[in-house]
């Protein structure tokens, strides 16, 4: 699963102090049932036009990143800033 993102990952808004304490909440739920979810790519288009990307393939960043898509969602820019800031 790839996330294109059109802006640079400096960019992406700021997260409530109480949707990051949730989303911890959720992603340690999920790793004690073992629900690690799949490997997630992003690329950031930076102003310039060229890209950065990230992946998370490791089984923790992907089972945090499933829990973000669970709660908040990661359709949204805010919900890519609270699972990057999570995982950060």
């Amino acid at each position: 699963m790839t996330y294109l993102v059109d802006l640079p990952p400096e960019a992406l808004p700021p997260v409530r102090g109480r949707d990051l304490e949730a989303a911890w909440d959720a992603a340690h739920q999920r790793a004690r049932s073992a629900r690690w979810g799949v490997a997630r790519g992003f690329r950031f288009r930076r102003h310039d036009g060229s890209y950065t990307d990230l992946a998370l393939s490791d089984p923790d960043a992907a089972c945090w990143a499933s829990a973000v898509d669970g709660t908040v969602g990661m359709h949204t820019s805010y919900g890519l800033s609270l699972c990057l800031r999570l995982l950060a």
